[in-house]
């Protein structure tokens, strides 16, 4: 999965520290990344750009290189790199770059949200022990967003029920997903989700695997289930475009190495889905 890069190291430890040449920033800019497909880093270094007042935020070190974030409206000009989809960090190549330009979104999308305190509406100021926001008027604190959510691989025999999301940039198979909502436990939030966006009961939940999700600063919790009753899918048109019962022998897909869902997939196809 996109987080399983050893040997690389990551670690994501608080520091103040300026960057060097050689230090790796990303720079977001709505739903676009700069980037360089031909560069041996593919984000910009440090050295190739320049910068207002030399702007940047410190953070996490990946196997002894340091990356940093940098406003798009600090940098005066950014060379050979341009604004792509953030869509291409997904599959980018290698794997750790890959953890960390997801890792870099979800802090980005982290610090955009929280701009102003959400209790008196004042500025609010980076931490200089820690990572976190404070407000410069009242001291109201706000860590990272980490929000929990579930992903369930439902089957009856030798099928697993598929989907695909409605009106989202990713367009493959997916398994139906969502966020764990207040006072719900996860098996609680899969019940109540395979019921929203299917119309289907479920048993025997089986805790499968995590994985951090910066796309949507989530912590994924993976299960399988089985088919609780009647078959008969009622989609959620609103949330998904597609579901429907298949065979393990007529998915057609790989282990792509990046997402919890696809390797709950594989395991599936494999008839490996009764164990770990």
């Amino acid at each position: 999965m996109i987080h399983e890069i050893l040997p690389k190291v990551f670690d994501n430890s608080f520091k103040q520290k300026l960057p060097s040449a050689s230090s790796i920033v990303f720079s977001f800019k709505d739903d676009a990344v700069l980037f360089n497909a031909d560069s041996p880093t593919r984000f910009p270094c440090y050295s190739e750009l320049e910068l207002i007042d030399q702007d940047t935020v410190y953070l996490f070190e990946l196997d002894g290189v340091d990356f940093y974030l940098a406003n798009s409206e600090s940098i005066v000009d950014h060379g050979d790199y341009s604004y792509e989809k953030t869509i291409l960090i997904r599959g980018l190549q290698p794997k750790h770059l890959a953890f960390a330009g997801v890792t870099a979104l979800h802090l980005n999308s982290w610090y955009n949200d929280n701009r102003f305190c959400g209790a008196c509406g004042g500025i609010m100021q980076h931490g200089k022990t820690e990572r976190i926001l404070c407000c410069s008027q009242c001291a109201h604190t706000v860590y990272p967003k980490i929000s929990p959510s579930i992903i369930v691989g439902i089957y009856r025999d030798d099928e697993l029920l598929l989907t695909k999301y409605a009106d989202r940039p990713y367009k493959g198979y997916a398994l139906v997903a969502g966020f764990v909502e207040i006072g719900e436990t996860p098996e609680d939030t899969i019940r109540r989700e395979v019921y929203e966006e299917v119309g289907l009961h479920v048993k025997n939940l089986r805790y499968y695997k995590s994985q951090p999700w910066g796309f949507s600063e989530s912590l994924l919790l993976g299960y399988f289930a089985e088919l609780d009753g009647s078959k008969d899918i009622v989609l959620d048109t609103f949330e998904l475009s597609e579901a429907a019962w298949t065979h393990r022998d007529d998915i057609h897909i790989s282990l792509d190495d990046v997402s919890l869902t696809n390797e709950m997939i594989v395991r599936f196809i494999n008839n490996e889905h009764g164990h770990n």
